[in-house]
């Protein structure tokens, strides 16, 4: 299967304006983590501010995200259509900056809601269970099942909704559970390279720690570095992106079409 997380990284590269994409990225990164750490001060004005901050910091990361993603499975499709290579090889995947980034903000928060409240609703339901000795024991169960069918489907169910931005077909319980065995090796392996990925940043971050080296930091060199940490993990999300639509794309939507 094409569109592992070395193509996704590659296409991150690509296109028109790129200086000025990353750019942002890192702009908003860089906003992220300066509002994570100065939320931490004890201060109520300061806290909802900063909070205020981040929230719209998530929105701007969370609709890029999106349109990526959509880009990502119309390049699949096209990918599959086109003869030409070199046509294929020219599609820009990272999304243009421009008010068509808010286009669909709406059917994407009512997607996010409608999926908050099912999970909302079901985990109230399980949780009624929980306490009903005889059944509990069932009712944890039911909630490791229900955990590692959002974790391996959630994301190829927004892919299908990046495709075409539609709520309609795209919010039931139902894909859980169908989309999980077509998509859960796949899924499994990808989850797998990223926590290979990660680990040596993981390792780096815990020998400063333990050294306390962080303390010590000077604190201008802390918040670049964390910028560049909170970077680093949006272009790996974006890669796992690329790799989760070419997933939807091969199990899931050319199965639809047979």
């Amino acid at each position: 299967m094409a569109g592992g997380l070395i193509e996704g990284f590659q296409k991150l590269f690509k296109g028109k304006n790129v200086a000025q994409k990353h750019l942002f990225l890192f702009g908003l990164a860089t906003a992220a983590f300066l509002f994570e750490m100065i939320g931490k001060e004890q201060n109520i004005t300061l806290a909802f501010f900063t909070g205020l901050g981040a929230f719209v910091v998530q929105i701007l990361v969370g609709l890029y995200y999106l349109h990526f993603t959509h880009n990502a499975v119309k390049f699949c499709i096209y990918r599959d259509r086109e003869e030409n290579i070199q046509k294929v090889k020219a599609i820009q995947i990272m999304p243009e900056l421009n008010l068509n980034l808010f286009a669909h903000f709406w059917s994407w928060i009512g997607f996010g809601l409608l999926w908050f409240l099912i999970m909302l609703a079901v985990v109230i339901v399980i949780g009624l269970f929980m306490i009903i000795p005889i059944v509990s024991l069932f009712a944890y169960l039911a909630l490791i099942v229900l955990s590692v069918c959002i974790a391996f489907t959630y994301p190829i169910i927004l892919a299908g909704f990046a495709e075409s931005y539609q709520i309609k077909g795209n919010v039931s319980l139902v894909l859980l559970f169908s989309y999980l065995p077509k998509v859960f090796i796949p899924m499994l392996l990808l989850s797998l390279k990223v926590a290979l990925i990660m680990l040596p940043f993981a390792g780096i971050i815990f020998l400063f720690f333990t050294m306390g080296l962080f303390t010590s930091m000077n604190e201008l060199l802390l918040y670049v570095l964390g910028a560049i940490f909170t970077y680093i993990c949006y272009l790996l999300s974006f890669s796992c992106a690329y790799e989760v639509a070419n997933i939807y794309y091969d199990k899931i939507k050319l199965n639809e079409e047979i």
